[in-house]
Parts: C-alpha cells; sequence; structure tokens
C-alpha cells in the first residue's frame, strides 16, 4: 500500500459514503463506525482502533431473506439500522434494532445480534402487534431508542400506527372522521430480541429527535415544529419519564429566530446529560452543545460555528472528560472534533481527506 493512499482508500475501499450515524466507543479496544454507502444503500459497520486504524469492516444482511408481503428483503439499509440504536453490549458484541421494508402497511422491525468481529449471531422480525395488540393495528413499527439494561435485557421506545375515530363540525353537522394516529410505548426486549413486555406513554405524540436512557428511565428532546409549524422559530422540549412511562419534567430550550435542532443527548459519567446538535437562523449557523442536569438545569451552553453545516452528528465522551464529535452532511467531507471538558473545540480533523488520522488518549 502506498504510503500517501487516503483513509477512504484505506478503510473504505473507495466506497462513497453518506451521513455517518455512529461514532461509538467500545471498550478500550477502539471506536466502530456505523454508516451507509451512496451507491447501494446498504448499511455497513466497521471497527477502528484508537489510532485510527481499520480493524474490520461488513456488510450488514439479515439472516434470511425476510417476506415482506410480495417482495424480500436481506441487506439492512439506514431505516433498518440507525445508528443511535446500535449498541456496544457487555459481551464485547452489538446489537441494531430498526425498521425493515418500504411500504407503511407492512414495515417491520429487525433486532440482530452481532459478534466482536461484526459477524451476526442472530436476528429477530418482528411486526407491530407485538407490541399492542389490545390497541393498535399492523402497521409502521418504529424504534427510536434502544438501551441495554443490567439484566442484558433490552428496554426500548417503539412507535406503531393505529386507526382511531374523531368527529368533527362541518358547518351544522357532525361527522366521523376515520384516520391513522401514532402511538409510543415502552418495550422490553430479551437477549434474543423477543418481546417481553410493552407500555402506552399516552403524553407523547410526536417522534423525539434525541433520546438516552438511565436504568430507571429515558430523557428525549421533541422538536416543537411538529405542533406549531413554525419552521422559523423551533425550539426542543426535553421530557424526563421513569421506568414506568410516568413523566418526571419537561423543559424546554432555544433561540429567538432560529431553528434549534438535536441529533443526540449523552448520559455523562458524572451523572449530567449533554445534548449535541446545531442551530439555524440569518447569520446564526452553529454548532449547538448544551449540558444539563439530571434535572433540567442549564449547567453550561455553546455555540460554535465549525466546519461543514455547522451541525454536530455523533458524539462521545473522551477519557479525559471532554468529547469528540463528528461533522457530516450526507455529501461533504466527514470531520472529527475535539472538545474539552466545557464544549470548546480543541481541534478538528477531515478523516477522509487526510491520508492519516490518529487520535491518542
Amino acid at each position: 500500500m502506498s504510503g500517501r493512499t487516503s483513509i477512504r482508500s484505506r478503510f473504505f475501499k473507495g466506497r462513497k459514503l453518506r451521513r455517518c450515524r455512529l461514532l461509538k466507543r467500545l471498550l478500550e479496544t477502539g471506536y466502530e463506525f456505523q454508516s451507509r454507502t451512496k451507491k447501494y444503500g446498504a448499511a455497513w459497520s466497521a471497527k477502528i482502533d484508537s489510532s485510527g486504524n481499520p480493524v474490520w469492516w461488513r456488510y450488514l444482511f439479515t439472516s434470511k431473506p425476510v417476506d415482506m408481503e410480495g417482495y424480500t428483503v436481506n441487506v439492512h439499509n439506514h431505516d433498518s439500522i440507525r445508528g443511535e440504536n446500535l449498541l456496544a453490549t457487555q459481551d464485547g458484541g452489538f446489537v441494531t434494532a430498526g425498521s425493515i421494508g418500504s411500504a407503511t402497511y407492512n414495515r417491520k422491525i429487525v433486532f440482530s445480534k452481532y459478534d466482536d468481529r461484526g459477524d451476526l449471531i442472530n436476528d429477530r422480525i418482528l411486526e407491530a402487534k407485538e407490541f399492542c395488540d389490545g390497541f393498535c393495528g399492523f402497521e409502521d413499527p418504529h424504534i427510536f431508542h434502544l438501551q441495554e439494561l443490567s439484566n442484558e435485557k433490552f428496554r426500548g421506545l417503539v412507535s406503531v400506527s393505529y386507526k382511531m375515530e374523531t368527529t368533527e363540525k362541518q358547518g351544522d353537522t357532525t361527522v366521523v372522521v376515520n384516520g391513522n394516529k401514532t402511538g409510543f410505548l415502552y418495550a422490553l426486549f430479551g437477549k434474543d430480541g423477543s418481546v417481553k413486555s410493552s407500555r402506552y406513554i399516552p403524553d407523547l405524540e410526536f417522534a423525539p429527535s434525541a433520546t438516552v436512557a438511565y436504568e430507571e428511565g429515558i430523557v428525549f428532546a421533541v422538536s416543537t415544529d411538529n405542533v406549531s409549524g413554525r419552521e422559523s422559530q423551533r425550539d426542543l422540549v426535553v421530557h424526563r419519564y421513569d421506568s414506568e412511562g410516568k413523566q418526571l419534567w419537561k423543559k424546554r430550550f432555544g433561540s429567538p429566530n432560529a431553528e434549534d435542532m438535536a441529533v443526540s443527548i449523552l448520559k455523562l459519567s458524572d451523572g449530567n446529560l449533554l445534548l449535541s446538535g446545531g442551530i439555524f437562523g440569518p447569520g446564526n449557523q452553529a454548532v449547538w452543545l448544551l449540558k444539563i442536569s439530571p434535572k433540567g438545569e442549564t449547567i453550561w451552553e455553546t455555540k460554535q460555528r465549525l466546519g461543514g453545516h455547522n451541525f454536530m452528528g455523533p458524539i462521545i465522551e473522551s477519557p479525559d472528560l471532554g468529547f469528540f464529535g463528528v461533522l457530516s452532511d450526507g455529501e461533504g467531507p466527514m470531520i472529527v472534533v475535539k472538545f474539552d471538558s466545557n464544549g470548546k473545540k480543541v481541534w478538528e480533523k477531515n478523516i477522509l481527506k487526510d491520508f492519516i488520522w490518529r487520535i491518542r488518549f
């Protein structure tokens, strides 16, 4: 290999990349990326060591073709393997969960377990009726959060569509309208991905843009544009629920005359939370980092103009209590940024341009 071979050729073998969806620290052995190729739309996972050297690279397939009632699927895409639902597990491997299928009426959830080499151990296909047979139909299940518990089981936040009748006044007449609603449920999964229980959360009406979990509950952020429709003023409402689905608190964060968006919420080693995302407005584009307490109190906040579209994607805590984050926009460069413990940028590096990329602790 030439000494000046690019990191794209060394590591990604010339494949053109879409957005990086995951940057995950795997114990002390290195980091894992999850993304998809531009040409095929297929999901892949890769492991690098702490110096940025490739360890392995895998396309992610199902164990057998999945019958989608008219066609079959046997390779995961960016919906069925979502970076936020890829977890490094206690046994050294990892699990993924996401939706599979392109049609709303027969979409399913796939739960997959992999070993530490990225090889599939087992997977399980789940339909909406397995989560909520008592009140919802069979349509459009999605998973927005996945967490490994101390007993090696998993907890997820799952949405399903169901049909609902409502009444509307049309002049002097009251008419019955049939429509679709989305319900959200806490779901408990076994080690093999089987559904053990689920609980409906009536307070949650829209999909969260970012989530993080404690052993005893969950925190998530919901964008206000779902309610107001005013894209020029988009704030975030952060909720915390206990393990029974009861709301503990709700706080609103945002900047005047700007769109505030969250990509991730990270639980830090000191017990606090770090929200990462971006701010968009006239002359006001910036990467947004917000550190809050477990009760939703602001500890510090930073807004910094960085590379790309000033939109912070995956972020992790580093051993020095600072942070590593990834800036990417789907077509442009993938930039790793190092922040100190107060959220200020230390350095940034374009990992798909430089022929050498090393992160040293």
